[in-house]
C-alpha cells in the first residue's frame, strides 16, 4: 500500500466512522484543534457505548466535555498500554494548547 492510499483509507474511515460519532456525542462547541484531538483520540480508543462505558462514549472525558470541563488532561485515562502516553500527551497538547 502506497502512502497516498494509506490516506485515502484514513479519510474515509474518519469521514464514514469517526466524525460522524464525534458530531453526535459531544455536545457542547469545540474549535478546530479540540475537534482534531477528540478525532485523534477518538481513532485510538473507538467510538464505544456509554452502555458498555468504553470508549469516547462511555468516557469521562466525553461526559466531562459536555458539562463544559475544557480539560483535555481527563484523556490520559487512557494510558494502556504505556507507550500509548507519548500520544495522549500530543493529543491532550493539541487539545489544550493548540500544538500540532
Amino acid at each position: 500500500m502506497t502512502k497516498k492510499q494509506g490516506l485515502a483509507l484514513l479519510n474515509k474511515d474518519l469521514q464514514k466512522n469517526f466524525i460522524p460519532a464525534i458530531n453526535r456525542l459531544v455536545k457542547v462547541p469545540l474549535n478546530q484543534n479540540q475537534f482534531d484531538a477528540v478525532t485523534s483520540f477518538t481513532y485510538n480508543v473507538g467510538v464505544g457505548s456509554l452502555k458498555k462505558r468504553n470508549g469516547l462514549a462511555g468516557s469521562r472525558f466525553l461526559k466531562e466535555l459536555n458539562s463544559g470541563n475544557y480539560n483535555g488532561n481527563l484523556m490520559m485515562r487512557f494510558h494502556s498500554p504505556s507507550e500509548i502516553i507519548r500520544r495522549r500527551q500530543d493529543e491532550i497538547n493539541l487539545f489544550n494548547n493548540g500544538e500540532y
